[in-house]
């Protein structure tokens, strides 16, 4: 029993300093803006073998974020730890994991190319290798619903159903993962999809990776490339 609570506190402290690391990373890549009075993003993770999660605070920069200011909460939305308020974009956290096992990691950003494909209501095409390998699908659309309620949560999971990530109308893009090193990674790469796509429609219409390759490359990725099988993307 002491192993184990000595195990639990280690995968605690070891996961709220990967958040810490995320935000600054999503800091440095202009993801999550912090505007005086309103921050930005939020992210999250499961933590291992529970039915908690680590999530970070309304109002505060993601990108200086300390791991005491981490917050954490059951799946029911109660608190555990923490004396700040959690992001109001909890419910919509909560609906994944719950819908999700194979989720571990939530994170929801502003890109400026993701967010503008948002504010068009427009899917993000699949036209890079890296959006194929990491994403797998085109990112859909969720109609525009009030940020921080019930409602949100409920349309994200119909929309996301299996796949990866989603935008919301006139908000911003979401993306989970089993690991935040996979959601951080799909969050890249659909930004640079989404940035790409824009620069090649000012010369052509652009092509799209073709569908029956898809699958081909995200497996590749997954269980192949790199120095052994299943290895994972690490962003520092």
């Amino acid at each position: 029993m002491k192993e184990f609570r000595q195990r639990a506190i280690s995968n605690d402290d070891q996961l709220r300093k990967r958040i810490v690391e995320t935000g600054k990373i999503l800091g440095r890549y202009g993801f999550v803006s912090f505007l005086g009075s309103y921050a930005s993003g939020n992210i999250s993770a499961r933590l291992p073998h529970s039915n908690r999660i680590l999530i970070t605070p309304s109002g505060l920069a993601k990108a200086a974020l300390n791991k005491r200011e981490i917050c954490t909460m059951d799946l029911d939305g109660t608190g555990i730890k923490g004396r700040l308020k959690p992001t109001t974009e909890m419910p919509t956290h909560l609906a994944i994991y719950k819908r999700r096992p194979n989720v571990n990691a939530i994170i929801h950003t502003h890109p400026t190319y993701a967010t503008a494909f948002a504010i068009a209501k427009r899917k993000i095409p699949v036209v890079t290798i890296e959006m194929a390998g990491l994403v797998g699908s085109d990112v859909p659309v969720v109609r525009f619903v009030i940020p921080g309620t019930q409602e949100l949560g409920r349309e994200v999971i119909r929309a996301l159903g299996d796949g990866v990530a989603v935008l919301l109308q006139d908000h911003g893009l979401i993306t989970t993962g089993s690991t935040l090193d996979e959601a951080l990674a799909a969050t890249i790469a659909i930004e640079d999809d989404a940035m790409l796509t824009c620069l090649a429609e000012t010369i052509a219409k652009p092509k799209t990776v073709p569908r029956t390759q898809i699958a081909r490359i995200r497996k590749y990725i997954q269980t192949e490339y790199g120095q052994r099988k299943n290895l994972r993307p690490r962003l520092k």
